[in-house]
């Protein structure tokens, strides 16, 4: 890939919860960001697989 795509793509995933927020604040019917996190992780199980899912992420993207 090339840089600038990459770095696009690193640009939508950043925009990405960054909008959910903005339309959540607007009240267009989206969940935000604490509300969404609260959900993922309202079990043990869910935490556990959020956790682990993180760990996937930082792996294979942050730790390269």
């Amino acid at each position: 890939m090339t840089r600038a795509l990459v770095l696009a793509v690193w640009a939508t995933v950043a925009a990405g919860p960054v909008v959910c927020e903005v339309l959540a604040l607007r009240g267009r019917g989206v969940a935000g960001l604490r509300t969404a996190l609260g959900a993922l992780s309202a079990t043990g199980a869910r935490r556990v697989l959020l956790f682990v899912g993180w760990m996937w992420v930082g792996w294979h993207f942050f730790a390269r």
